[in-house]
């Protein structure tokens, strides 16, 4: 029996088992599979229709194991950490813990990521929507919101 996560932990990521790619963003298994096999998560990873076989196959080897010493959110929520244990065929384990506070400070080209994510939807105007990025016209945030929520 699985002992119950932390105040505040496995709030976004609660699939288990994911069925399809859009589960896969909530499934913690998933997402640790995919990085390992792949070594870059992007969004067409995550898309609709069936999850990556292979994939499946590696996140039903991933088991989550909460840490009753994780301080809950509303303590201090850049003291929470992860750590994650990889166990080897040959005997050896490989273990890392980051904190949100570390995750944070890891800089990330946001552009670099945005171009990533939109090439793979050619009905979008990737000039525009590089544009209204910078905002510096009224209807930028309007525009971007609009392509967010449908």
């Amino acid at each position: 029996m699985r002992s119950p996560p932390p105040p505040g932990g496995d709030v976004a990521p609660f699939i288990h088992k994911a069925a399809t790619g859009m589960e896969g963003r909530f499934s913690l298994e998933y997402v640790i599979a995919a990085g390992l096999l792949e070594g870059e998560l992007t969004l067409a990873r995550f898309a609709e229709g069936p999850v990556d076989e292979v994939i499946a196959a590696l996140a039903d080897k991933v088991k989550r194991q909460p840490d009753a010493s994780a301080p809950p959110d509303e303590l201090n929520p850049d003291a929470r950490f992860h750590r994650v244990t990889l166990h080897l065929t040959d005997g050896e384990s490989l273990t890392v813990t980051v904190t949100r506070q570390q995750t944070v400070a890891h800089k990330t080209d946001l552009i670099a990521k945005l171009r990533q994510n939109i090439q793979s939807l050619p009905q979008l105007d990737v000039a525009r929507i590089r544009a209204s990025c910078a905002l510096n016209k009224p209807g930028d945030i309007a525009y971007l919101n609009q392509l967010l929520l449908n």
